[in-house]
Parts: structure tokens; C-alpha cells; sequence
């Protein structure tokens, strides 16, 4: 979760709209499906539940991306050229498994390519990757790329505030009273105090 939350601020940061499309809904379990939605309802501008599979639910999908260029990104084996072969039969994408040795998703997509989709729009398929580096700046503007937040950053008792220790935190008064995920603000925390790290010896 923590590289989604990454991918989402570097959209935010963008100004690119934002989806997550949960696949493999055939395998997995449903906690699992309503944890993300509960973590990202209000971070993202659409979560889709699909299996590329069963082919379960994957007009929607071919009507999000029907217009416009499209990026598909994420960790290897989540299904990305699987779900993309699906959507579209033309374009025959190589697929892979996981790895019995390392248990890790095969890097079945080598390069990022462009496919034009034969509904309209086109897609870029991404390698799958586990790390990426945000790019060096305040902790303050990093935290106001958490848009889910803004509704109750604006009622912290100070501006700039981190949601981290200060004191009257109108955020963490919500994340206490479940109107915002525990997981995910655990994560922002996390992530926020290793920006505030690099940003304190970034002349080290």
C-alpha cells in the first residue's frame, strides 16, 4: 500500500485523475477488497473491482479508458497485461506468474509501451515495480498532496500542520473517530516523518 500511496501523490502532484482497479477479484479475499476501498474512498477518483479472468466487470474499465491516454502501473503479477488482454484480445500481451523461487511477480513487460485500444484511447503498460522514490520537497507539501485530508486539515488548530504530534488536530480527531483510515495514516506518518528525515540532511 505504501507504493500506492506514493503513485498517488506523484497524481496529485501531476494533476492526473487517479484510479485504483483491484484484479484477480475471483482469488481474493473480500476484506481484503473493502480494507482498500475503505483506506482510498476519498483519495482517488474511482476504485474498480475486475477479473481479467472471469472477465468480470470489465466494461467499466473499457469505458474509463475509452478516451484519452491512460497509465497502468503497479507491482509485477497484480495482472496489468493480463486485464489489458482482456480489454482488448488484439494486443496479446505476454503474461506471467509468480515466481516459485522468489515468490515475486515475473517481469513479463520489459519497456513501457503506447497501445492503441481498438474502443478508443490509448494505454501505456508499465513494467511492474515494488520501490519508487518521491522527489525531494517540504514535509508540509507533501502532506497536502493527502487530499482526502483537506476537508479536515482546514480545521487544525495551525496552519502547516503535519497531523503528526501537534496539538488540536482536527485530522487525527477523524482518523480516532473513523472517518478516516487507521491504515492509511499510519502509512502517512510513516512516510511523512522519512520525508522530514531527507529533508532536514538533504545537504549531508
Amino acid at each position: 500500500m505504501e507504493l500506492v500511496d506514493k503513485i498517488l501523490v506523484n497524481c496529485v502532484k501531476s494533476g492526473i485523475e487517479s484510479y485504483i482497479v483491484i484484479n484477480k477479484s475471483d482469488i481474493l479475499d473480500e476484506n481484503f477488497i473493502e480494507e482498500i476501498k475503505l483506506d482510498y474512498k476519498d483519495a482517488v477518483n474511482g476504485i474498480l473491482v475486475v477479473s481479467a479472468k472471469n472477465k468480470s466487470n470489465l466494461q467499466s474499465v473499457k469505458e474509463l479508458i475509452s478516451d484519452g491516454l491512460t497509465c497502468l502501473c503497479g507491482q509485477s503479477a497484480v495482472g496489468k497485461s493480463s486485464l489489458l488482454n482482456a480489454i482488448d484480445e488484439n494486443l496479446r500481451l505476454q503474461t506471467g506468474d509468480i515466481s516459485l523461487k522468489s515468490q515475486r511477480g515475473k517481469h513479463t513487460t520489459r519497456h513501457s509501451e503506447i497501445f492503441a485500444l481498438k474502443n478508443g484511447g490509448f494505454i501505456i503498460d508499465t513494467p511492474g515495480f515494488s520501490l519508487l522514490d518521491l522527489e525531494m520537497e517540504e514535509p508540509n507539501i507533501i502532506s497536502s498532496y493527502f487530499t482526502d485530508f483537506d476537508i479536515y486539515r482546514e480545521k487544525c488548530k495551525f496552519n502547516g500542520c503535519l497531523h503528526i504530534n501537534e496539538p488540536d488536530c482536527f485530522v487525527r480527531k477523524n482518523v480516532e473517530n473513523g472517518n478516516i483510515s487507521k491504515n492509511r495514516y499510519e502509512r502517512y506518518v510513516k512516510l511523512i516523518t522519512e520525508i522530514k528525515d531527507k529533508w532536514k540532511n538533504r545537504y549531508d
